[in-house]
C-alpha cells in the first residue's frame, strides 16, 4: 500500500538556528511523529532576520512571517515576555540555596562539618499559593533567569519589601558575554556618586519598588540574590510581583489576561477591571456586579452586599456657612454594605446647627461667615483681626489647630500602596475633618494609603535673619511643626512625613523627613527649613497590613496641629498665610530691619544690642532681650554667630589654678574619618565620611549631596 501524499497541514513551521550573519530558514516540521507521507513538503524558505520582533499587541505567524493583532482578551508585550502568574517555577528560572558560610569561589568553608548550614527546602525563593516569593532563610538564596536576547533591552521587576525586613538584603546582578555585570560596577564607581547609573531605573511606592536593568544582546543571566542574617529569621518575605524581559526573539502567541482585568484587540498589556465590575481570564470586557453585590478593582467575582452596621457611617462636620455648623454622618467607601437588608443599621440623621467656634490663629471669620487671613499688617488669635503695635511686625504662617474644615492650602487623596493596583483610587476625602483634629478617613478599600498635602506655594521669608547669615539647620528660615498620633494593630503600620522639594521645578525630588511604625503616642516632631523657594509638605498613613491587601480598618493616625513659620510672598508680591502674632522689631531706613549677626533686640530703646562677651545669638530664637544670647563654654570665645577657638586654652582647676592648652599646631589641618561600611536592605552599601577641623576658620562646604542621589 503506497503512502498518501502529504498535506501542508500536517505540518508546523519552526525556524532553522541563526547563522553567522543573522540569517535563517523557515521549515516545515511534521506534527505528529507518526506521519506517513510522501511528496507536498512545503520547502524551506529564508526567514526573517533572527533580530526581527512584533510590536507591543502583536504576534508573529510563522506561516506567513508577517505579525498579527492580539484578539481582544490577550496581550503581547512583543519582543518580550512577562512573568506574572505562578503556579509553579516558570520555564528558565533556578533556585540555588548556598550555606552562607562557604565560600562558592574559592570552594572553602569557614565552618566544620558540625556547624554547617542545612538549607530548608520550603524556604529562600519558592512559588507558594501563586506566588513567587522569598520566605527567610539562613543560607543565600540566588532565583536565577537565562534570556537570549535579539537586541538590546531590559529587565523590569517588580517587588514587595516589607518594613520589617531588617536583616535582609536583596540584589539583582546581570551577566552577559560583554562582562556587563563587570564594567557597570567599574562604571559606577568611577562616575562618582552624585550622578546615578544610567544602567538602572527605580520607583516606589511605599514597600513596593520597581526596578529596571538594562541588558544587552546575546546570552543574559539575571540573578536576584537574597542574604538574611540567621538572627532576621522573622523578617517577612520578599514577594516578586512581576517580571518583565524585553529585547527577546518574537513570541508567536499572545497571553491570556489575567481574570480581574482585560484588553481590547491589539493590547500591549491588560488593564485593570474597575470598582464595581469582574472579569473572567481572557476577558474583553469587565462584567458589571448586580447591585445586590459588589467587588473591589481588580476582582474576578462580585461578593453579596452585607447588611449596613452602625460602624459603616461616620459623623462629619459641615464647613460654616453664616456663622453655622453642624454634624452629619457619610457612609464608609466604598459603599458596600445594604440598607434595605431586614437587619440593616440606618444613616443617622443630621444634628442641629450650632455656631462656628473660633477660626484658627491668623484668621478672622469675614462677612460671609467663613474664615479668611488676616490683612497685611493685622495678626489674629482667631477671634477677629487687629493692628500690629508700632515697633513690631507680624510672623507670618499657616497656624492650623482648628479642624472644622478643610484649611486653605490644603487637599487630601487616596493611594493604592501595591504598584500593580492601577485602579484609581476613589473614597472621597481620605482626610476628615474632626474639630480639634483632622483623622484618616474610614475606609473599606484595601491596599491604599492615606495623603494630605499642604502647599506653600509662595516660599519662605524670615524677617529676623541677618542677610549675610546663609540659612542652616541652626539658623533656619522658617519651621514646620506637626502634632499627632496613630492607633494600629501592629508594627507594620506607618505614618510618613515627607517634603516635595522644589515642587514646582523640573528637578523636584521627595525627602522623607520621618517614618513612623507602629501605634504612636501623641507626638511633636519638627523640621528646621533652610530653602527660600516654594514646596510641598506630605502626610501620608498606611494602615498595618495594606502592602498585601489584608488592611486592619481599624487603624487610623490624626494630626492635632499643623504649624508652618514664616511663610513669605508670592511672584505678585501678596503675603502669604496669616500673622498669628507681632513680634517687636528694630527700626531701619524702611520700617521694621534685622538685628545684624551677633546682636539682639532691646525691648526698651527697640534697638540692636551686641550680645554680651563670650556668647552669640540664638537665630533660631525672636532675637528678643538678651536672654536670645547663648554663652559660650569654657575655653571658647564667640565671632558673633558661633562659639570658636584660636588653639589656646585655659581651664580652672578646683583648687583656683590654672591648666593652659596650646593646640595652634593643629589650625587649619583637617582630619579625615570614615566609618565602616553598612549596607542596605535593598543590597546597596554606603558609609559617612567626616572632616574634622579643630583650629581655624569656619567651615567650608566642600560638595554636597543629596540623598536621593543614593537610591537604588
Amino acid at each position: 500500500i503506497s503512502a498518501r501524499e502529504c498535506d501542508p497541514a500536517d505540518f508546523v513551521y519552526e525556524y532553522t538556528s541563526c547563522g553567522e550573519h543573522g540569517e535563517r530558514w523557515r521549515v516545515a516540521v511534521p506534527k505528529s511523529s507518526a506521519l506517513d507521507c510522501t511528496g507536498g513538503v512545503p520547502a524551506p524558505q529564508k526567514g526573517l532576520n533572527c533580530t526581527f520582533t512584533c510590536g507591543a499587541g502583536n504576534y508573529l505567524d510563522i506561516a506567513t512571517q508577517s505579525c498579527r493583532e492580539c484578539n481582544a482578551g490577550t496581550y503581547s508585550l512583543g519582543g518580550g515576555i512577562r512573568f506574572d502568574e505562578f503556579t509553579r517555577l516558570p520555564t528558565g528560572f533556578t533556585v540555588d540555596n548556598i550555606d552562607s558560610s562557604q565560600d562558592i569561589l574559592l570552594d572553602t568553608t569557614s565552618t566544620t562539618p558540625e556547624t554547617s548550614i542545612n538549607c530548608p527546602t520550603e524556604s529562600g525563593w519558592v512559588v507558594r499559593n501563586t506566588e513567587l516569593l522569598y520566605v527567610p532563610s539562613p543560607c543565600v538564596s540566588k532565583l536565577s533567569f537565562t534570556a537570549n536576547l535579539v537586541r538590546p533591552g531590559y529587565v523590569e521587576y517588580t517587588y514587595r519589601m516589607s518594613a520589617n525586613t531588617r536583616g535582609v538584603s536583596l540584589s539583582a546582578v546581570v551577566k552577559n558575554e560583554q562582562c556587563q555585570s563587570y564594567r557597570d560596577e567599574v562604571r559606577s564607581l568611577l562616575s562618582g556618586l552624585s550622578e546615578k547609573s544610567h544602567k538602572e531605573e527605580s520607583s516606589g511606592n511605599g514597600e513596593w519598588q520597581k526596578k529596571r536593568l538594562e541588558l544587552r544582546s546575546g546570552p543574559n543571566v539575571i540573578s536576584w540574590t537574597v542574604t538574611n542574617s540567621r538572627e532576621a529569621m522573622s523578617a517577612g518575605a520578599i514577594v516578586m510581583a512581576r517580571i518583565d524581559v524585553v529585547g527577546m526573539a518574537f513570541t508567536r502567541s499572545c497571553t491570556f489576561c489575567p481574570a480581574g482585568t482585560f484588553s481590547d484587540r491589539g493590547a500591549g498589556e491588560c488593564k485593570p477591571c474597575q470598582s464595581g465590575y469582574f472579569s473572567t481570564k481572557g476577558s474583553q470586557e469587565c462584567g458589571k456586579c448586580p447591585l445586590s453585590q459588589y467587588s473591589g478593582p481588580k476582582s474576578a467575582l462580585c461578593f453579596d452586599r452585607p447588611p449596613c452596621k452602625q460602624t459603616d457611617f461616620y459623623p462629619v462636620t459641615e464647613p460654616c456657612v453664616n456663622g453655622q455648623t453642624k454634624r452629619t454622618y457619610k457612609k464608609v467607601l466604598p459603599a458596600v454594605c445594604n440598607e434595605n437588608a431586614p437587619s440593616a443599621a440606618k444613616q443617622p440623621a443630621d444634628e442641629p446647627e450650632r455656631p462656628c467656634p473660633a477660626c484658627n490663629p491668623g484668621q478672622a471669620m469675614n462677612a460671609a461667615g467663613l474664615c479668611d487671613f488676616c490683612p497685611p499688617g493685622q495678626w489674629s488669635d482667631g477671634n477677629g483681626c487687629k493692628k500690629c503695635e508700632a515697633n513690631s511686625q507680624p510672623v507670618y504662617g499657616y497656624q492650623y489647630v482648628q479642624w472644622n474644615a478643610l484649611p486653605p492650602h490644603v487637599d487630601t487623596r487616596c493611594e493604592f500602596v501595591a504598584d500593580d493596583a492601577l485602579s484609581t483610587c476613589d473614597i472621597g476625602q481620605s482626610w476628615i475633618p474632626s474639630g480639634d483634629a483632622i483623622v484618616t478617613a474610614p475606609s473599606l478599600q484595601r491596599g491604599i494609603a492615606f495623603e494630605m498635602t499642604m502647599s506653600v506655594e509662595q516660599g519662605f521669608h524670615n524677617p529676623l535673619l541677618p542677610t549675610d547669615l546663609v540659612a542652616s539647620q541652626q539658623n533656619p528660615i522658617g519651621t514646620i511643626t506637626v502634632v499627632f498620633d496613630s492607633r494600629c494593630a501592629d508594627e507594620s503600620c506607618v505614618f510618613y512625613f515627607i517634603e516635595d522639594v522644589g515642587a514646582d521645578t523640573s528637578n523636584s525630588y521627595y525627602r522623607f523627613l520621618g517614618a513612623f511604625n507602629g501605634t504612636q503616642p501623641r507626638r511633636v516632631v519638627t523640621h528646621a527649613i533652610t530653602r527660600k523657594g516654594p514646596t510641598r509638605f506630605m502626610f501620608v498613613f498606611v494602615r498595618s497590613g495594606a502592602s498585601s491587601l489584608d488592611d486592619s480598618l481599624s487603624d487610623q493616625a490624626r494630626i492635632f496641629s499643623i504649624n508652618v513659620t514664616n511663610v513669605g510672598k508670592d511672584k505678585t508680591g501678596k503675603q502669604g498665610g496669616g500673622a498669628a502674632q507681632c513680634t517687636p522689631c528694630a527700626l531701619g531706613a524702611g520700617g521694621c530691619a534685622a538685628c545684624d549677626n551677633g546682636h539682639y533686640l532691646d525691648e526698651t530703646t527697640r534697638s540692636c544690642t551686641a550680645c554680651p562677651l563670650r556668647s552669640y545669638s540664638n537665630i533660631s530664637s525672636s532675637r528678643v532681650g538678651v536672654s536670645s544670647c547663648v554663652q559660650c563654654g569654657p575655653g571658647l570665645d564667640s565671632d558673633g554667630s558661633q562659639c570658636i577657638t584660636n588653639g589656646r586654652i585655659s581651664l580652672s582647676l578646683p583648687n583656683n589654678g590654672t591648666r593652659e592648652y596650646d593646640i595652634t599646631a593643629l589650625a587649619n589641618k583637617t582630619f579625615l574619618l570614615s566609618g565602616v561600611r553598612v549596607f542596605a536592605r535593598e543590597g546597596t552599601s554606603y558609609f559617612h565620611h567626616l572632616n574634622i577641623s579643630l583650629v581655624g576658620s569656619q567651615k567650608v562646604l566642600l560638595n554636597t549631596y543629596l540623598y536621593h542621589s543614593f537610591s537604588n
